[in-house]
């Protein structure tokens, strides 16, 4: 790769280069593509065909536009980090010099934050997912545990196997025990049997896992848990 390579061909060996990061879902993975997707179609309408070609107008440019479709300051901010992500693999890579996206001035974390909070679980967002896949299953139990304990998204990525007692519907969070009901519990049976025939019960003791290709079998992140909410806040 050089400073000639298509903007085209720098984008897709950059998403390829995600699917090897073990920290990344396979949903987030899909974000950053669209993301870098929308920017390229538009730096491309501006006759960008080499990213090394690209200017730091372009981007101010690109800017611009968002705030023209009222995208939020979340959606500006997620933009340009995936952005200057994007301009530091390029760089290692030999397709640019700079990281151009560092020079555009963007909503700060806090101030994406206030304008749109993390969604929280829900019951409509539990109904909603009727899918009989491992992914489905494994999210409904999730929301479900979240809903039933109104336990932070963090607390419930840490649960371990040994933190739920599914016969007596008890989910220990931390010091304390919480009570699920026989519906949550349930659910849970459902995804443990659909998780365990899927990875031939290869865990690690670990109650939610990924099953991305990459990351097949892994325990959640806390991340991942922040990616389900949101995709299941829309869905």
């Amino acid at each position: 790769m050089n400073t000639r390579t298509p903007i085209d061909d720098v984008a897709s060996a950059f998403v390829d280069s995600l699917l090897d990061d073990p920290t990344l879902s396979a949903r987030s993975v899909r974000w950053y593509g669209g993301d870098l997707a929308d920017a390229v179609r538009f730096l491309k309408g501006r006759g960008v065909r080499t990213l090394n070609a690209a200017t730091t107008d372009d981007l101010v440019a690109y800017r611009a536009k968002l705030d023209e479709r009222r995208a939020s300051a979340h959606t500006i901010a997620r933009r340009f980090r995936t952005l200057r992500r994007f301009f530091r693999f390029a760089i290692e890579a030999g397709a640019t010099r700079s990281n151009l996206a560092r020079e555009v001035e963007t909503p700060k974390a806090w101030q994406a934050k206030r304008r749109r909070p993390a969604p929280r679980a829900t019951e409509e967002m539990v109904r909603a997912i009727r899918g009989r896949d491992p992914t489905d299953l494994r999210d409904k139990a999730l929301l479900a545990v979240a809903v039933a304990t109104g336990a932070s998204p963090r607390d419930v990525v840490g649960l371990t196997e040994r933190d739920v007692d599914l016969e007596r519907g008890l989910v220990k969070i931390g010091p304390e025990t919480r009570k699920i009901d026989a519906r949550t519990a349930q659910l849970v049976r459902r995804y443990q049997d659909a998780r365990d025939e899927y990875l031939d019960g290869r865990t690690a003791g670990a109650l939610w896992v990924s099953f991305a290709r990459r990351s097949r079998g892994r325990k959640l992140s806390t991340r991942s848990i922040y990616d389900i909410l949101a995709a299941r806040a829309v869905a």
